[in-house]
């Protein structure tokens, strides 16, 4: 048999037998309809209330302990379980852990993609409407939950979850604050920022930091950061950068004289096309530009050798020029190369160009005996 008691605290035996059974079950549903009633309780403390340890008073509201194996339903439709004064339509409080855990929603899922538990705002669709799941550590008297998670509509059109970003967001009192969220569509997640343009978009002062990085191994290079702010591996590979060689040939005294189409020993970009070089993207570069000019005879050039001169024109305007004496050779020697040359530093946008000449001054030049300089091109861009 088990008793049930109504709040004027005269319980009833309810006995599995026959006519009994039923008059007595009759008589306790009559009285359910106006009264509180309490399972293993004559003191219930709201519609319903079992007390599954029968510890409770039978006065008074039960410890903490003692309504740890309680469950409650109160005249506004709130159920307790673990307590008797919920706060809402479903208040739980577990006192102990029981396999490292203190609640616990079993299902047999197996491969179905389907929510074990499932949150749903019933609200009509609205841009801006959240259906959160909340976490707060303040103790037992705190009000509203510090954490949340879940989603956020940003449209009101969709139902099919493509206007639904995952979001994270955190009360420091007030309003929650958005910390993080993953674009429904795009799958790109954003960290100070509600519209990220990547798949990790971080928007704040300083916002990176690595501690503890190891030596690399193998293929490696450096992270460099775009004009728009996109982090990318720069390599020997990747890097703005141009070794190229050839010739000059000079007719013209006293006459800049572009340089002869190069070969190119490497340039991983493809920037520079037949004598001009274009930068591929804003940055520092570093450009080093020389001529090897040959010494002549003293019957040439008024016996007494020539001045050498190198030029770099950046958008066709002059940059750096450089010069050196061409002497003659020695007596008893071969004749050798005199090394004109210019190393600059240059700050270039996208789409700037650089341009190469030589130029002979004090020689005596021709078409037919041209003076011809052997020239090397290296540019790297640095920043």
């Amino acid at each position: 048999m088990f008793y049930v008691f109504i709040n004027n605290n005269k319980h009833f035996k309810i006995m599995k037998i026959s006519k009994f059974y039923i008059l007595s079950l009759t008589f306790v549903l009559s009285g359910l309809a106006k009264s509180q009633v309490g399972i293993s309780t004559q003191n219930p403390q709201g519609t319903l209330h079992v007390d599954g340890a029968k510890d409770n008073p039978a006065t008074g509201a039960p410890s903490a302990s003692q309504a740890a194996n309680d469950v409650v339903i109160t005249s506004t439709g709130d159920m307790g379980v673990g307590t008797t004064v919920p706060d809402t339509k479903l208040h739980v409080v577990s006192s102990v852990a029981n396999a490292n855990r203190y609640n616990l929603i079993d299902a047999t899922a197996g491969t179905n993609q389907y929510g074990i538990i499932a949150l749903r705002n019933t609200s009509p669709l609205a841009t801006g409407n959240y259906s959160l799941i909340g976490f707060t550590n303040s103790g037992p008297t705190s009000g509203g939950t510090n954490w949340a998670l879940g989603s956020v509509r940003t449209g009101a059109t969709l139902s099919n979850g493509s206007e639904e970003d995952f979001y994270i967001g955190n009360s420091l009192g007030g309003n929650l604050l958005e910390r993080m969220r993953i674009n429904s569509t795009t799958g790109n997640v954003g960290i100070g920022t509600s519209a990220p343009t990547n798949k990790l978009h971080v928007n704040a002062t300083d916002p990176l930091r690595l501690e503890g990085l190891q030596a690399s191994s193998g293929t490696s290079g450096s992270l460099t950061v775009n004009s728009t702010g996109v982090v990318q591996l720069r390599n020997s590979s990747s890097i703005s950068a141009v070794r190229a060689i050839g010739n000059v040939s000079i007719t013209v005294n006293n006459t800049f004289t572009t340089i002869g189409t190069p070969t190119e020993t490497f340039d991983n970009l493809n920037e520079l096309t037949v004598t001009t070089f274009t930068a591929a993207a804003t940055g520092l570069y570093k450009v080093d530009f020389s001529i090897d000019f040959p010494q002549r005879a003293n019957t040439e050039d008024g016996g007494d050798g020539y001045i050498a001169d190198v030029k770099l024109n950046l958008n066709g305007t002059e940059y750096s020029r450089k010069k050196a004496k061409v002497t003659l050779p020695e007596v008893s020697g071969l004749a050798s190369f005199i090394t004109a040359s210019t190393s600059e530093l240059i700050k270039m946008a996208a789409g700037d160009t650089l341009t190469f000449q030589g130029k002979t001054f004090g020689s005596t030049p021709t078409a037919a005996a041209p003076i011809t300089g052997s020239y090397t091109i290296n540019i790297v861009r640095i920043d």
